[in-house]
This record gives structure tokens, C-alpha cells and sequence, in this order.
């Protein structure tokens, strides 16, 4: 785009079926770019390197951004990936499921319009959903797993993430946004 990076930049790889695809550049704003040329759909990052096997006893993560899935992973101790964003998350979890079929999946959902994106590739590719919780105080620009990580701590998140449902156990995303947000029962 016509927006500059500045600062300093965090060098994200992107992979494709474990092939390098391109690399996203994240400056230390929250700008974004990425090499002219390169594929991004179903692409994603990965927090370590994805165990072989079927997916019998893993549970991975899967979340929007870099910072969510960092966050998730050190909270949880589960490797994860980022699809790098919210419209990338169906195409991701489908890769993830087909890879790991008796894998426990867990679409990290980010607050507001990444929601629907989020229960949709759960719903979709038989994975779980989990929504962050700030309760009855959160600040108007919290959203993610990364935003509750830094306001409430790595507890919060591990309690979120093992709150993980099916996305139609979930209430609608539009009544999930607002600062009383509570997991679902």
C-alpha cells in the first residue's frame, strides 16, 4: 500500500503446506506488508515448528495474528499458528484440520468482526472456538488473546482458551462485543 513501515520490523515467514511462501512485515505500529508476489491465502506462521503425525493428543491454536498466537501458545503450552488475518482463518483451519484430522482444533476468535470469521472456520472444519474475556472492564480497544494477555494475564488466558466450545454453542458474535461479555456455560 502507500503506508510506509517504520521503526522496527518483525520478519514473519509465511508458509503453504510447510513451503515458504512469502514474508509479512509488521512494523512496530501494527502496519503491515507484504513481498510483492508472494501468497498469503492459506498461508500461515507457525509458533514452532507442527509435530508429524495425525493430530492424536494434540491440541493446536489457531489465531488471527502473530501476537495472538504467541500469547495463546505461552499461555497454553499448545503450538499454534497465525493465518495473519481474520479472512484468512477459514482457509487455515481447513489446511490444519486436513493435516491433523484427530486433532483438537481452537480458533482463537478476536472481539468484533473477526468473530464471525473465527465461529464460521470452526464451524466449518469441526474445531472448537475460543473468545477472549476482559469482563466487565474492558477498555474499548481490547480485542484479542494478546490485548487480555497484557491486561490480565496469562491465567485469564489459559482459563479462555480451555472455555474453548463449538461455535454453535457460542452466542452470536454482535452480542459477544460488548465490555460484559461472559463465556458461555
Amino acid at each position: 500500500g502507500d503506508i510506509a513501515l517504520t521503526g522496527r520490523l518483525l520478519i514473519v515467514p509465511v508458509k503453504i503446506d510447510d513451503n515458504f511462501s512469502t514474508l509479512e512485515l509488521i512494523d512496530e505500529t501494527g502496519n503491515k506488508s507484504a513481498l510483492a508476489g508472494g501468497a498469503k491465502r492459506g498461508g500461515y506462521w507457525a509458533s514452532q515448528t507442527l509435530p508429524d503425525g495425525d493430530g492424536e493428543g494434540l491440541t493446536l491454536l489457531i489465531g488471527e495474528g502473530v501476537a495472538t498466537a504467541l500469547s495463546a501458545c505461552q499461555a497454553t503450552e499448545h503450538p499454534g499458528v497465525a493465518a495473519l488475518s481474520a479472512g484468512n482463518l477459514s482457509a487455515v483451519t481447513g489446511k490444519m484440520r486436513q493435516r491433523y484430522p484427530h486433532g483438537r482444533l481452537v480458533v482463537l476468535a478476536d472481539l468484533g468482526t473477526g468473530e464471525k470469521d473465527a465461529c464460521e472456520a470452526a464451524r466449518d472444519f469441526g474445531a472448537l472456538v475460543a473468545l477472549p474475556n476482559f469482563g466487565n472492564n474492558r477498555p474499548e480497544d481490547a480485542k484479542d488473546f494478546d490485548d487480555m494477555y497484557r491486561l490480565l494475564g496469562v491465567d485469564a488466558v489459559r482459563c479462555a482458551i480451555e472455555a474453548a466450545r463449538t461455535a454453535d454453542a457460542e452466542a452470536q458474535p454482535t452480542e459477544r462485543t460488548s465490555a460484559n461479555a461472559q463465556p458461555a456455560d
